[in-house]
C-alpha cells in the first residue's frame, strides 16, 4: 500500500461538497471532509476481524505530520496485538478517574474504594440499621404495647 500520497497543500485546498468524502493519505490514514467544511483525520483499521475507526483530530489543528505520527503509533500497537481504540478508551477512563479523585480530595472526601471510604460506608450502613431498629422499638412503645418486664433478682 502506498504511503504518504499527498502533500499538505492537497488537504488545505479540499473544499466541502454536497456529500462527505475522504482524501486517502495511504496506509489507512484519510482526511474526512464534511459538508459543513470541517476536516477530520481518520485512521481506519481492522482488529479482531472488525473494522474500526480512530480519530486524530481536526485539520489544520492536527497537522499532516502529527496525524502521520499518530497513525504510525497506532500501526505499531496493532502489530503488537493491542487495539488502539481500547487503549485510548482506557487512558480516557484513567484520566476521568484521576480528575474525580482530585475533586474528592479537594472537597475533603476520601478516595473511592480506599480503606477510609469502605469503612465509612460500612459504619454509616450499620449506624442506619441501628437507628431503624431503635425507631421500630419506639413505635412499639408508642403504640401502647406492654414492655416485657423480667423479675428482679434478689
Amino acid at each position: 500500500m502506498a504511503k504518504n500520497l499527498n502533500k499538505d497543500t492537497v488537504y488545505r485546498a479540499a473544499k466541502p461538497k454536497d456529500k462527505d468524502y475522504t482524501i486517502n493519505d495511504g496506509e489507512c490514514l484519510a482526511l474526512l471532509v464534511k459538508t459543513n467544511g470541517s476536516k477530520l483525520w481518520r485512521f481506519i483499521y481492522r482488529f479482531g476481524g472488525k473494522q474500526n475507526r480512530l480519530g486524530f483530530g481536526s485539520y489544520p489543528e492536527t497537522s499532516l505530520e502529527s496525524a502521520r505520527r499518530k497513525a504510525e503509533a497506532a500501526r505499531e500497537q496493532i502489530a503488537n496485538g493491542i487495539d488502539p481504540s481500547a487503549t485510548r478508551k482506557q487512558e480516557k477512563a484513567d484520566n476521568q478517574q484521576a480528575v474525580e479523585a482530585q475533586i474528592r480530595l479537594d472537597a475533603g472526601l476520601p478516595l473511592i474504594n480506599s480503606f477510609e471510604y469502605v469503612n465509612r460506608a460500612q459504619y454509616l450502613d450499620e449506624r442506619w440499621r441501628m437507628m431503624q431498629a431503635w425507631a421500630d422499638y419506639l413505635d412499639v412503645l408508642k403504640s401502647g404495647a406492654q414492655v416485657i418486664q423480667f423479675p428482679r433478682q434478689a
